[in-house]
C-alpha cells in the first residue's frame, strides 16, 4: 500500500514537471512572436561587442593604415597628421609616419604648445640596428624596458632655444620590422617668461597618462 502512494506521488509529481516544462515553451514561443526584436542575434552580439571594447575609452577613434602597418587609437579632439616625418634625422633614413598633436584647449592657461606637442609613431625602414639613435642624435638617458607584454628601447632627450623648451621620449619596439617607435613631444615655454599668475605649468603628468594610454593601443598589423 505504501509502495503504490510512492508512486503515485511520483507520476503526479512527473506529469506537474512536464506540464510546467511545456507552459514555459510557449511562453517563450509567445514573446519571441510577439518581441522578436528583443531577442535578435544582433543586439546580442552588441552586447557581447560592447563588453569586449570595454577597455577603450570613450570618444576615442582609431587610426588604421595599410600603408604604415599600425592601427591606433587617440583621445577626441586630437589632430592627425599622417604625413608626419619628425626629424632631419628621420628624413635622411626615408623617416614616415603619423603624428597626433594635442588639441588647443589643453594649452589654455599654461605654458604648452600645440602647435607640435603629441605622439607620433614613426617608421625607418632602411635602419639595422633598430635603436633609439636612429630617432635621435644623442640621448640623455636609454634604457630596456617591458611594458603590456611590449619590450621598448627607451630613449630620452631635451633642449631649449628662444624661451623655448622641447622634451623628446623615444620608444622603440624592439625587434620590430621595419625599425618602428613611438614619440612622445613636449613643446613648452620658459613659464619665467610671464606675468606672474597668468600662466602655470602644464600638468605633465596627466599628459603622459593619456600619450601612454595611446602608446599601449597600437598594434602592427603588418
Amino acid at each position: 500500500m505504501f509502495l503504490m502512494e510512492n508512486m503515485r506521488r511520483r507520476v503526479n509529481r512527473g506529469n506537474i514537471e512536464g506540464w510546467l516544462i511545456l507552459i514555459l515553451t510557449v511562453l517563450l514561443f509567445v514573446s519571441l512572436w510577439l518581441f522578436p526584436s528583443s531577442f535578435s542575434l544582433p543586439s546580442i552580439f552588441n552586447n557581447i561587442t560592447l563588453i569586449a571594447n570595454a577597455s577603450i575609452p570613450e570618444g576615442w577613434r582609431e587610426f588604421d593604415s595599410t600603408k604604415l602597418g599600425i592601427s591606433i587609437l587617440y583621445p577626441p579632439g586630437y589632430v592627425v597628421d599622417s604625413s608626419s616625418v619628425h626629424t632631419e634625422l628621420g628624413s635622411r633614413q626615408g623617416s614616415k609616419g603619423v603624428q597626433f598633436k594635442i588639441p588647443k584647449s589643453y594649452t589654455e592657461g599654461n605654458n604648452l604648445s600645440h602647435i607640435d606637442t603629441g605622439v607620433s609613431v614613426e617608421i625607418l625602414p632602411r635602419v639595422a640596428p633598430c635603436t633609439g639613435t636612429s630617432f635621435v642624435e644623442e640621448g640623455l638617458v636609454s634604457k630596456t624596458l617591458k611594458e603590456k607584454g611590449t619590450t621598448y628601447l627607451m630613449t630620452k632627450t631635451a633642449g631649449a632655444g628662444a624661451g623655448n623648451f622641447y622634451e623628446e621620449t623615444v620608444y622603440v619596439i624592439s625587434g620590430s620590422v621595419p625599425c618602428t617607435a613611438v614619440r612622445y613631444f613636449f613643446h613648452s615655454t620658459n613659464i619665467g617668461n610671464y606675468s606672474p599668475g597668468t600662466v602655470e605649468a602644464f600638468d605633465k603628468q596627466a599628459l603622459l597618462k593619456e600619450f601612454d594610454a595611446i602608446r599601449y593601443s597600437l598594434v602592427l598589423t603588418r
